[in-house]
């Protein structure tokens, strides 16, 4: 078995996940600069940054009670899931993938 190229995936997760935090703070910086120009959108060579708004919703109580009893029966049919799997009557299909855990640096 060749080690290289699973020494070669742990350096290149670890190189994405230090891009990703790079990008996040990146993405912050260039958000708050919009903001501070009131600019909402800025236009690049290689794209377009624009700050898009979302919605967050607040629903009336029936809507809530409703959403409760709907989660209770979800929870219902879940339990009958796991009885068929248990007892076999549902069937598994079962697939392969690779996964990596890194070791963790404390």
């Amino acid at each position: 078995m060749e080690e290289k190229i699973f020494t070669q995936y742990i350096q290149i997760q670890t190189q994405i996940r230090e891009l990703e935090e790079q990008k996040k703070e990146l993405s912050e910086k260039c958000f708050q600069e919009m903001k501070a120009s009131e600019l909402h959108q800025v236009k690049n060579p290689l794209g377009t940054f624009s700050i898009m708004e979302r919605k967050s919703w607040t629903y009336s109580k029936k809507i809530k009670s409703d959403e409760a009893l709907i989660t209770s029966q979800i929870k219902v049919l879940k339990e009958l899931k796991t009885q068929e799997e248990e007892s076999g009557v549902a069937t598994a299909e079962v697939s392969e993938s690779l996964r990596f855990q890194a070791v963790k640096v404390v």
